[in-house]
């Protein structure tokens, strides 16, 4: 029977996603150009990621599972006594959405060559969560499972 590889890491940081697109578009002197670019807003937090990396060179050929666990800075007006102590759910509505947080990971695992490319992902699992009270670093945990 064949034992499946598995890889599990966290990396201690401020997750931030990946950004759309942006296009751009200006006329001048009767000629119009356009363009389309990457704000870069993610680009820390992907470089942290990377950094973590670098050293584990982990390669998965074919279909994976894919589990990511954001943990986010917990604001302070969840920090009163009557709030959870440990780690709760993170649904704000303004920013951070799961499907780029994630997206942003899964860019870096492809440029960093542990699959050849993120459509391997056949299950994804990503949770946001705020952290602890006390002790609780931001970051991600990161665990990717070739699946059978």
């Amino acid at each position: 029977m064949k034992e499946l590889k598995e890889f599990t890491t966290f990396v201690e940081g401020i997750p931030k996603p990946q950004p759309r697109a942006k296009s751009w578009s200006k006329i001048r002197k009767g000629v119009a150009t356009s363009g389309v670019y990457d704000p870069g807003t993610a680009d820390d937090w992907k470089s942290v990621v990377a950094l973590h990396l670098m050293s584990m060179k982990q390669y998965f050929e074919g279909p994976v599972y894919l589990s990511i666990i954001f943990i986010m800075h917990r604001p302070k007006k969840l920090m009163r006594k009557k709030d959870p102590v440990g780690r709760i759910w993170c649904a704000t509505k303004k920013r951070n959405d799961v499907d780029n947080l994630a997206k942003a990971v899964m860019d870096v695992l492809t440029d960093m060559k542990f699959w050849e490319d993120d459509g391997q992902v056949c299950y994804l699992n990503a949770q946001k969560l705020y952290a602890a009270k006390e002790a609780d670093p931001t970051g991600a945990h990161i665990r990717i499972t070739e699946m059978l």
